[in-house]
């Protein structure tokens, strides 16, 4: 599993190309001069040569040598949105480590904890990937009580700093959108299969949302 020196180094590699192609020399000064702070700290060629590959690997953004121009770049058709944010994140990350009081110099955007929300973003996105039906207690705004739904999740949707997932409701049979933080931590597969046939999670949140 890649430390956090490695990401840091991924991040470096890949904001640094896609802002422009860059040789082998100005990577490793660039790499070295954010950690200057670790002595005699080197940065090699065989080691930029491994970040390229764990690049690849982790993100699916793949890094070439233009022979012309002797200088290397990035396929900029593989960085996609997805890819995008999660060096925006960890951007984000690097700054909160720089310093043990990270608030005296960087003032972040008031905003609320997303909490259970994104607790169970990684489970029901499990549960999307594999097709499983999956039972949830569901309380809405309106509700006093949670509420057993047996749900078919399609996809995984953000807005306005808020996680809903878009999922049929096998009740009701009909498509709808579910906040995160309104279903409770006991969620269940029930151990069937379903399939989404040609439903589009993005054409349905082009038109608005149901709750």
């Amino acid at each position: 599993m890649a430390t956090i020196n490695t990401l840091k180094r991924y991040n470096l590699i890949i904001n640094t190309l896609h802002q422009k192609k860059a040789s082998l020399q100005e990577i490793k000064e660039i790499i070295s001069n954010a950690f200057i702070d670790i002595t005699d700290y080197t940065y090699s060629t065989r080691t930029f040569i491994r970040d390229c590959k764990g690049i690849e690997d982790l993100f699916s953004i793949e890094i070439i040598y233009n022979r012309k121009e002797k200088c290397y770049e990035l396929q900029e058709n593989n960085l996609n949105d997805f890819y995008k944010r999660n060096i925006e994140s960890f951007d984000i990350i690097n700054v909160i480590q720089t310093c043990e009081d990270v608030s005296k110099f960087v003032l972040f955007e008031n905003r609320k904890f997303l909490g259970t929300a994104t607790k169970n973003l990684n489970t029901i996105l499990s549960f999307i990937k594999n097709r499983n039906r999956i039972g949830i207690m569901y309380q809405q705004y309106y509700e006093k009580e949670s509420t057993y739904r047996v749900i078919e999740p399609f996809a995984l949707k953000e807005f306005k700093q808020r996680w809903y997932v878009i999922a049929n409701d096998v009740t009701e049979n009909k498509i709808k959108t579910f906040a995160l933080d309104r279903i409770g931590n006991n969620i269940v597969s029930t151990n069937t299969r379903f399939t989404s046939n040609a439903f589009s999670p993005s054409s349905y949140f082009d038109a608005s949302f149901e709750l």
